[in-house]
């Protein structure tokens, strides 16, 4: 869902709001699109229905205060550059690569998100979705309950990446970041740098030095380690979360190594007395030398004090949720090939608050706690919440949302079958969503700007010459074989605003 943006320049498309780091290879900067309302070289009816429109939607916007649940707002992103020149350490670009490359495979509810990618002279940028709320440590100290609901996002996203053959390599307080400065913000794992790819079977295992020391494990120390090492890096964030304090400290650097080789810790720490016994059973089984005898992610996600915060959210999602859900499912069932590629765009761009609840649905739909919906999870929901669906119906809702067609529902994929339930999607994701799919800023989508998306990895996977036909001749009402903007925009009604 990451697109590639070759031989432009991302100031181009972005302005600067604000620098939070910049050094002599790069920066990080948060940033918002700017808005071209008619750079594309349109026909003299096109152009001016796209000018008009943008006109029409701003008076709209500042005089309606009531039109729709996604209405106009500024959308933020963080951007991360690197600058090329002869003194750039060739480790600094492999470690963005790699980032993208990771970033570009994953998608689950707590892993960042990368949005577009530039290629431009001697510069590379990556935009992904801003958490502004800060690391671990700007809302320290936690409730155990509060530590318990991060945690199990952390376990979740991390158990989602070692199913995908990735291992983070790097997790600490650091990189653990809210989407927003509320307190009961979700958290995501940002910074994939030194991310590993691993095969599921056979892997050697890994002799590299990386991560950083605190929250290193000892078999990464010895330089002889497998996945198993980010599940030692989850308990020293469960530790450090429950008693603001390091399970391993030291006057220096050698203290604290000594430390981790011989998994020395304690809960001396007048904190531990407010912490249940599960809380800490769950970090000793954890922070175990032998990475063999360690918790897996997938075990962890089902220990008793990561499942009290699975009981807890799931008392919050109620009939008429569900019923809002199963209307909109029902309804992008119906869609056309381009509106559902279409929301799957959105949905990848959208906000944390755009989504909102959207997000515990699907974990209510994940029980399996594995990061993807298969047919007897949907069916088991279903029916569980009184939806007497039947069997041969059931699968085609299923199969409408699985897009690519893999036998699993992605989390994006079933963002961009309910999102609707949100409200009406506001235009400017909409015109943001046919600029994606304009591949060669023509002002149209064609069948070459489809196969372009598809050549890249769009949706992961191949389709035919048949596919794309139909995804641009379904929306093509004048049958001149290309999808104008205002045929795009009659997907959602919007003819006149």
């Amino acid at each position: 869902m990451t697109k590639e943006i070759r031989r432009r320049n991302v100031f181009r498309d972005y302005r600067v709001i604000k620098v939070i780091g910049e050094g002599s290879m790069g920066s990080v900067s948060v940033v918002q699109k700017k808005r071209h309302h008619s750079t594309h070289p349109l026909s003299p009816h096109e152009n001016c229905f796209f000018v008009d429109y943008f006109h029409a939607l701003r008076k709209k916007f500042s005089n309606d205060h009531h039109h729709a649940h996604h209405r106009h707002r500024t959308h933020l992103y963080a951007l991360k550059t690197l600058r090329f020149d002869c003194n750039l350490d060739p480790s600094a670009i492999k470690e963005l690569r790699n980032e993208i490359e990771i970033l570009q495979s994953l998608d689950h509810p707590n892993i960042v998100r990368a949005m577009e990618t530039y290629e431009y002279q001697n510069q590379i940028a990556i935009v992904m979705e801003l958490c502004a709320g800060g690391d671990l440590y700007s809302q320290d100290p936690y409730t155990e309950s509060r530590a318990q609901h991060i945690v199990r996002q952390i376990t979740s996203a991390v158990g989602y990446m070692h199913r995908c053959g990735i291992m983070h390599r790097d997790l600490k307080f650091e990189n653990i970041m809210f989407v927003s400065s509320r307190r009961d913000a979700d958290v995501k794992i940002i910074d994939y740098g030194l991310s590993k790819i691993f095969e599921y079977e056979g892997q050697e295992h890994i002799d590299e030095g990386v991560g950083t020391i605190y929250s290193m494990a000892p078999e990464v120390l010895n330089r002889d380690y497998d996945s198993q090492a980010d599940l030692w890096s989850i308990g020293v964030i469960s530790f450090m979360l429950l008693s603001s304090s390091m399970p391993f400290d030291g006057a220096n650097r050698a203290e604290v190594i000594r430390k981790i080789r011989i998994g020395k810790y304690s809960y001396a720490n007048p904190r531990w007395k407010k912490v249940s016994d599960e809380g800490r059973r769950f970090i000793s089984a954890l922070l175990v030398k032998d990475p063999k005898l360690r918790l897996t992610a997938e075990q962890a996600l089902h220990n008793p004090w990561l499942d009290a915060d699975f009981k807890r959210q799931e008392e919050k999602f109620d009939h008429k949720t569900m019923t809002l859900l199963t209307e909109s499912i029902e309804r992008y069932s119906n869609y056309s090939k381009l509106k559902k590629l279409a929301l799957l765009v959105i949905a990848h761009k959208s906000t944390c608050s755009e989504i909102g609840e959207l997000r515990q649905a699907f974990e209510k739909f994940d029980f399996l706690r594995n990061g993807t919906v298969c047919f007897e999870e949907f069916d088991e929901v279903m029916l569980k919440y009184g939806f007497n669906i039947p069997e041969e119906h059931l699968k085609y809702l299923f199969s409408s949302i699985d897009l690519d067609g893999h036998g699993l529902v992605s989390y994006t994929e079933f963002i961009a079958a309910t999102i609707e339930a949100r409200g009406e999607i506001d235009d400017d994701r909409l015109v943001e969503a046919f600029r994606f799919f304009d591949t060669d800023n023509s002002g149209y989508i064609t069948k070459e700007s489809i196969r372009n998306l598809i050549q890249y990895g769009f949706l992961g996977r191949s389709f035919s010459d048949e596919y794309v036909d139909e995804v641009v001749g379904e929306c093509d009402i004048n049958s001149d074989g290309i999808i104008s903007f205002q045929e795009f925009m009659l997907l959602w009604g919007r003819k006149n605003i």
